[in-house]
């Protein structure tokens, strides 16, 4: 009988030590992910950066080529009333117009934005 006792007294240290190895295993696969979800996080945290970095600066260029925009349109219509007020050549009455035609077409390479609340 002894020789049984110890022999289940054994299979009960061996499920022990299984069970301890088991758990270890879960904690060293637990802090893995954990460290891998934090590396993903901070990585998640840089692409969300750089993309608020990124529509800050198209905001900017936006901005910085509708003034230019406006800028080139006001001139042109300057140029267009000085054209139509004052004899001119029909050189640079064409010319006028060429210039016209060419800040139309920069202008609709990008479609107008919406109007609000539509």
């Amino acid at each position: 009988m002894g020789e049984r006792e110890w022999s289940a007294n054994r299979k009960s240290q061996i499920l022990h030590v299984l069970l301890q190895l088991a758990i270890l295993g879960f904690v060293i696969v637990a802090c893995f992910i954990l460290n891998e979800l934090s590396t993903l996080n901070t990585q998640l945290t840089q692409i969300m950066s750089t993309q608020a970095e990124l529509a800050a600066e198209l905001a900017a260029k936006t901005a910085q080529i509708r003034k230019a925009i406006d800028e080139i349109t006001a001139r042109l219509a300057a140029l267009e009333d000085a054209v139509r007020n004052a004899p001119a050549t029909p050189e640079l009455t064409a010319a006028v117009a060429a210039l016209s035609t060419a800040v139309q077409t920069a202008d609709d390479i990008v479609p107008d934005a919406p109007a609000l609340g539509n």
